[in-house]
């Protein structure tokens, strides 16, 4: 020990956390800032995330519902998907989307409790559902099967008659 009552290893590894904490990215006049991973959200069909490379033309999205109305859709259709999801015990929604056609994922925690989801769907839009199954292999949660489902849609798709063939079923 010295005479300040630290050794120079202890006072050593104070400054390196010192300057580790001073590194942080600290905006001048304001509080300290997140730094940027650097990606944008920029969608386009080649280039980078960043942006779109050289001759990419960025993707445009129409909507069939007015801005203005969309937060309504999407809050009638989340209502709607909680009510049929809440008869289903381990059934969860994810997201409802309406920025176009109204999208949402819908996950389950086995296949016959997903099948049993997509019906109780099917018969809120009267079989005007597309759909996309699929399983999920988690190492965290484990497996679990997901469906994104097309609300509404015109080109509806029946639901399997059998657990098996809903999985199966894709190509």
């Amino acid at each position: 020990m010295n005479n300040h009552g630290m050794s120079l290893g202890t006072k050593v590894a104070l400054w390196v956390l010192a300057a580790g904490v001073l590194s942080c990215n600290v905006n001048a006049g304001s509080e300290a800032g997140t730094r940027s991973t650097g990606w944008t959200h920029t969608r386009s069909s080649g280039g980078s995330r960043s942006g779109p490379g050289p001759g990419a033309a960025a993707e445009q999205w129409t909507t069939s519902t007015p801005m203005g109305q969309q937060t309504a859709v999407t809050e009638a259709a989340m209502g709607r998907m909680q009510s049929v999801v809440y008869g289903v015990q381990t059934a969860k929604v994810k997201f409802v989307n309406c920025e176009g056609p109204c999208v949402t994922r819908l996950q389950a925690n086995n296949v016959a409790d997903a099948r049993a989801l997509l019906k109780s769907v099917s018969a809120s839009y009267q079989g005007r559902i597309g759909f996309t199954a699929r399983e999920v292999l988690d190492p965290y949660t484990g497996r679990s099967f997901q469906l994104d489902v097309v609300l509404d849609s015109d080109t509806p798709k029946p639901v399997p008659e059998t657990d098996d063939e809903l999985i199966a079923g894709e190509p």
